[in-house]
Order: structure tokens, then C-alpha cells, then sequence
């Protein structure tokens, strides 16, 4: 077990005890020391190299090289050696350097006996007695069989021979250098250049990962809003809505004058609601008296029978193919505002109107198209409002120019004639209705 034996007021310390074992004459002193440190589990270590080289076979060569021994510092413990601890046997090592074989008995301060053998500048004994009988006895066996060993003992007793005996581990301890040190066992290169590569691939990785998610979150972030913000919902909707408003007015304007061809009293038949919707196509509506579906198809044979909603064989429900192209909402049309709307020309024009004996209904204008997300106060350039717009009590020869005069902020979806009893006369008891919606601007 490594123990303190010696320090000096400078604080250096040195310590025996150490596990010392000689490297591998192949290889790096590095890569053999860290093998040695691992089968040993030894944390720190100095090394110590030979006086002489000496003659050994490396991979079929002879080759004369210097040996190095490697004392290996482990504590059961797992403590870590003091600052500016040196091995005891890497100093003797070097102060003996002189002599080719040496030898240190010496009694510590506490009262235990450091016991250092070196052969050619190499500690091959390295330890801590707890009495002088137990360090005498353990070295006899050195000096035997090296009869010229200089022995270096402050017990002349036992050492009669001794070279010095006084203040050894003091004279010891100025041959301390970097080389005695107990130092780290010093890291494998190659496999730090390699951790090094993975901590910078890491590190790199996380870098590129931590600007990834960054970058990550500010889309979600960007995305976020784009998803709360009601301008870009808004603009996709008005612009998908322009596209059918209405009918164009032509169109609805054709398929009024075709209806006033029609007979309103076919033999056992007579006409009770006819018009013509966007999206729905056109329909007349018959109410029997004496006739059957088989004589009204002979008196109307350019209108198709269809299905009635209702099972009543007193009613005939008949269609008719009539061209309805949708209406678009030019961007480029200037739409006025809700107060130039009322109070303008075209709230004079409907005045007019009026007096001609119509009724002119306007409901108050909203947010137009709405969209999930918007809310009905939304303000924007672009932005539009939309109100219904309905004439009603319209005789049939002001159908037509009632449809094609009306405001051109005004879009037509229907019209619709409901004639009354048969027994007015044909023009006060057919009244027509025109529906739609106005526009206006919603800044």
C-alpha cells in the first residue's frame, strides 16, 4: 500500500510502497504503461529508465535499447496521491544513478522502515516494512545475489557497510525532478482524437440540431400567426367567392322574356309560379283542373316533366334547360361605400322605383364572404360588405328592365312570378320578385 514516508518544508513528499513493473521492450512507453495501469487499476504513475541499454529480440531484431519500469500508484481507497508527491523509489533511482545496483533501508518517521532496491537505474523493490527484523530480512535475498550492491542504511547495525547514514531521505528528496512525479496515467491519443471527433460531431450535430429546431420554431411561430392573422384567411376567401356572385344579367334577362311565351293556361292546366335561380336552373309550376301530365306535355312539349317535392297529382312541376353563367366580382370594379350607396344617384334611381309601384328592400350590410378565423369587424382595404337586396311587386313588362337597370354594385341570384287568381287579368295578377345581394366597400 503507497504511503508517505518523507516530506519536506517545501512540500514535497515522497512516497513508497509503489507497484513497479517493467514495460515491454516493444511498443510505446505510453500504450504499455496505460495496459500495465489497467490490469492494476492504478490511477498515477512515474517511470524510471535504465542506466545501460541492453541487447533484446523486437519482432526478430536485436536491437539495444534502455528499459523503462513503470511504478503504478493504486489505492484501494481510490484517493488520488497528494500534491507534489514523487515516488521514493524513482528519486533513489536517480541520485544512485552512479552505482548499478543500490540499496535504501531507512527507518520513517513513523516508526516503519522504506525498503528500495534498484538494478541499473530500475526499482525492482519498492516497499514499507513495519519493523527492522521484517526490512532486514527483505533485503538479504538482493544482497546475496548482488554481493557489490551499494547499501545506503541508517541502521549500521544490520548495514555495517552503509555509504551514508544520516539525513537519507532529506539528500533523497533534492534529486526529485518531472520525472519522479507521480503523475496521471496519460491519455490514449488516438482514442481521445476519436472521442475528440465524436464530442465535435456532437457538439456540431447539436449545433445544427439546436439551429434546426430554432429555425423550427420560428416557422411554427410565423405559422402560428399566419394562422391567427385574419388578413391572408380573409383575402383567400373574397377571392375565391368573387368568382359567382350572381347571375350574369344577360342570362337572367333571356330567361325572363322566354317565360312571358309561355301559355299561362294550357287546356286543364294553369300557371301558378314560375323563375329561375343560380345553381337550381328554372322550373314552372302547374296547378291542374281537368287536365292530366299527358296533355300538358302535348301543350308544352319543349319543357321537361320533373318530380315535385310534394306527392299531389293536382300539381306539375316542369323545367327547362336555360343557360345561367355565373357572374364574377371584378377586382377591378370600383364598388361604392354603404353612404354613397343610400344617398347617391342609384338611391335616387331606386326611388324612382318606388313611385313606379315597386318595393325596394335592402337589409342592413356584413362582413362579405365570412371566414372562419375573421371577425365580423374586420377592416382591410380589400375588404367588402354585403346586404340583401330584393324588388318585389315587379309587373312582368318591368321584369326585364327592372333586371337589367338596377345598380351595378347590385348582383342577381333569382326571379321568381307568382301568378294570382285566374280570374285577374293576366298582367295585374302576375307579380314578379328579384332577388340579390348589394356590395360595398368595408374599409
Amino acid at each position: 500500500m503507497p504511503s508517505i514516508v518523507f516530506e519536506t518544508p517545501q512540500g514535497k513528499r515522497l512516497v513508497g510502497g509503489i507497484d513497479w513493473r517493467l514495460l515491454p521492450a516493444s511498443g510505446s512507453v505510453d500504450g504499455n504503461l496505460r495496459e500495465e495501469a489497467r490490469h492494476r487499476g492504478a490511477t498515477h504513475a512515474t517511470l524510471a529508465t535504465a542506466r545501460l541499454s541492453e541487447g533484446v529480440q523486437v519482432k526478430g531484431k536485436r536491437l539495444q535499447i534502455q528499459r523503462v519500469s513503470a511504478g503504478l500508484f493504486s489505492s484501494v481507497e481510490g484517493a488520488k496521491p497528494l500534491k507534489g508527491s514523487h515516488s521514493l523509489a524513482a528519486a533513489f533511482a536517480q541520485w544512485s544513478r552512479q552505482h548499478e545496483t543500490a540499496l535504501l533501508n531507512v527507518q520513517t518517521g513513523d516508526g516503519k522502515f522504506a525498503v528500495v532496491v534498484v538494478i541499473n537505474g530500475l526499482p525492482i523493490f519498492d516497499k514499507i516494512e513495519e519493523d527492522g527484523k521484517q526490512a532486514f530480512e527483505s533485503t538479504l535475498q538482493f544482497m546475496r545475489e548482488h554481493p557489490a550492491i551499494s547499501v545506503f542504511s541508517d541502521d549500521l547495525e544490520k548495514y555495517p557497510s552503509s555509504q551514508l547514514t544520516q539525513n537519507l531521505l532529506d539528500r533523497i528528496s533534492k534529486a526529485t525532478s518531472k520525472v519522479t512525479a507521480l503523475k496521471p496515467i496519460p491519455a490514449d491519443a488516438a482514442k481521445l482524437s476519436i472521442l475528440a471527433i465524436l464530442v465535435l460531431s456532437a457538439a456540431t450535430g447539436w449545433m445544427y440540431y439546436s439551429k434546426y429546431k430554432a429555425a423550427k420554431l420560428r416557422q411554427e411561430a410565423i405559422a402560428r400567426q399566419r394562422a391567427a392573422d385574419p388578413i391572408p384567411k380573409y383575402l383567400n376567401a373574397l377571392a375565391t367567392a368573387r368568382q359567382s356572385v350572381g347571375v350574369e344579367r344577360e342570362a337572367l334577362q333571356a330567361s325572363a322574356e322566354a317565360v312571358q311565351r309561355f301559355p299561362l293556361a294550357p287546356e286543364g292546366w294553369r300557371i301558378t309560379r314560375v323563375g329561375c335561380s343560380l345553381g337550381l336552373g328554372c322550373e314552372v309550376v302547374f296547378f291542374r283542373s281537368t287536365g292530366t301530365y299527358k296533355s300538358l306535355q302535348a301543350a308544352m312539349p319543349f319543357l321537361e316533366l320533373s318530380p315535385s317535392s310534394d306527392i299531389n297529382l293536382n300539381e306539375a312541376r316542369m323545367t327547362w334547360k336555360q343557360a345561367l353563367p355565373a357572374e364574377r366580382l371584378d377586382p377591378a370594379t370600383q364598388l361604392p361605400a354603404l353612404s354613397q350607396f343610400l344617398q347617391g344617384a342609384d338611391a335616387s334611381k331606386l326611388q324612382t322605383w318606388l313611385v313606379a309601384g315597386l318595393a325596394v328592400q335592402l337589409t342592413p350590410p356584413m362582413l362579405w364572404p365570412q371566414a372562419p378565423g375573421v371577425p365580423q369587424s374586420f377592416k382591410h382595404p380589400q375588404a367588402l360588405a354585403a346586404g340583401k337586396f330584393e324588388v318585389s311587386s315587379v309587373a312582368l313588362p318591368q321584369l326585364a328592365e327592372a333586371i337589367s337597370t338596377a345598380p351595378s354594385n347590385v348582383s342577381w341570384t333569382s326571379w321568381r312570378i307568382e301568378v294570382g287568381d285566374a280570374k285577374q287579368e293576366p298582367l295585374s295578377r302576375a307579380k314578379a320578385r328579384l332577388t340579390g345581394n348589394y356590395y360595398v366597400t368595408n374599409h
